[in-house]
């Protein structure tokens, strides 16, 4: 009797552990899956393609993209869209930054900030709020002064709180280009990069498509070449992408031959895919959790039901004396019950502790979450309700005249 008690005890207690970090989990997915990411995530298409050859001139590259986005834009069901070098939640390109009137970083600061370029109306399209400043514009082309449009974490990160940002230069890793560009913008905070789901917005800023700058050092020069082969594309359109696909590869092959689409999905699905690690892991730990809820569920029936043959007599001689039904079946819940509540006692601390292991793991849901922990009770209670009224209520038929006889 220890022996089937200690056992359904600790299945009773597992449940609780299991189910308990499987709500954590899967609340931890719902917080990523609907956290704000700065830019509109419906009715947007990102498309990956091929980048352009590498022996495209810059003069070439920048008509083929203006004439590849006047045709994106009057694609039927388009209403609007532009280039990139990366789209959301793809990649992160990050560089250096050296702020003009500044001292240079030292090695110990953080001074790095991730980077796009894109098409003028790319960042309006996509939804970005502009805090100060503007935007880009189509002035902002080749024959322009280099500008950029960077994020407030940037701002905070780089400047102090008495500096105006807006007109201010900044360049990358080397301090003769300290004031390559000028700031025009400010815009709030985008979780940008596929990193940076799971943090805080780090800096960030982007700079137009058309325009070019002449470094003189040879590694400067060729991170700007590479910097031109956009591979992202971005749609505003409620079409399907298996509807929109056919049309976007015939216009993009009209254009250049060369350029090929690698994949269109919706916003919405690339964001899906970014977390298909944790949902798998959330999914598994369910399914456990629901494995030992059935154990523990089927335990408990099997030793409830052998206390109640075990006492049959014990029964029919209480039934004899005036016990009702409703006070048999009460014992024999109690009976039950009293394992459900060790193993309550004994889960719910322990499924704390689990939780702060793995609280690393975890978006905005503290490892004490009382959601989960009272779904893990409640889901054990009611398993353990359900098995232990099959035996209370055949417990409460038994003949007290058929008891007597045995006895």
């Amino acid at each position: 009797s220890r022996t089937r008690t200690t056992l359904l005890v600790v299945q009773a207690t597992l449940s609780v552990v299991l189910v308990a970090g499987a709500m954590l989990l899967t609340r931890s997915l719902n917080r990523l899956e609907r956290q704000n990411l700065g830019y509109a995530v419906d009715d947007r298409i990102v498309v990956a393609m091929n980048r352009p050859p590498a022996d495209y001139a810059p003069e070439r590259l920048a008509a083929l993209y203006r004439q590849l986005e006047e045709r994106l834009k009057a694609l039927p069901g388009v209403q609007g869209g532009g280039l990139a070098l990366y789209n959301p939640l793809t990649d992160n390109w990050g560089e250096l930054v050296l702020v003009a009137g500044h001292p240079p970083p030292q090695l110990s600061e953080n001074a790095g900030s991730s980077w796009d370029r894109v098409s003028a109306s790319y960042l309006q399209d996509l939804g970005v709020a502009t805090v100060r400043g503007r935007g880009f514009t189509p002035a902002d082309n080749e024959t322009a002064a280099p500008v950029a449009v960077v994020n407030e974490t940037f701002v905070k990160r780089f400047f102090r709180i008495d500096e105006d940002p807006i007109g201010q230069y900044f360049g990358l890793d080397l301090p003769e280009y300290a004031s390559t560009f000028r700031i025009v913008g400010i815009i709030r905070d985008t979780k940008f990069a596929l990193f940076t789901l799971r943090r805080e917005a780090r800096p960030m800023f982007f700079v137009p498509m058309a325009q070019t700058v002449a470094y003189e050092d040879d590694m400067m020069r060729r991170v700007e070449k590479a910097s031109h082969g956009l591979g992202g594309l971005m749609l505003v359109s409620a079409m399907p992408p298996g509807q929109i696909e056919p049309l976007l590869t015939r216009a993009i092959a009209e254009v250049d031959p060369n350029l090929t689409v690698a994949t269109v999905r919706t916003l919405r699905q690339q964001l899906a895919l970014s977390f298909n690690q944790e949902r798998a892991v959330a999914t598994l730990a369910g399914v456990f959790g629901v494995v030992a809820l059935l154990l523990a569920a089927i335990g408990l029936y099997g030793v409830t039901a052998y206390n109640v043959a075990q006492r049959t007599n014990e029964i029919g001689v209480r039934m004899a004396l005036g016990a009702d039904r409703r006070r048999v079946m009460g014992m024999v819940m109690r009976g039950a019950f009293a394992r459900v509540a060790v193993g309550l006692v004994l889960g719910v601390p322990l499924a704390m502790g689990a939780g702060k292991l793995a609280a690393a793991s975890l978006y905005e849901v503290p490892y004490y979450d009382p959601a989960a922990l009272a779904t893990a009770a409640g889901s054990l209670a009611l398993c353990g309700f359900l098995a232990a009224m099959i035996p209370a209520f055949r417990a409460s038929t038994v003949s007290p005249i058929r008891a007597l006889r045995a006895e």
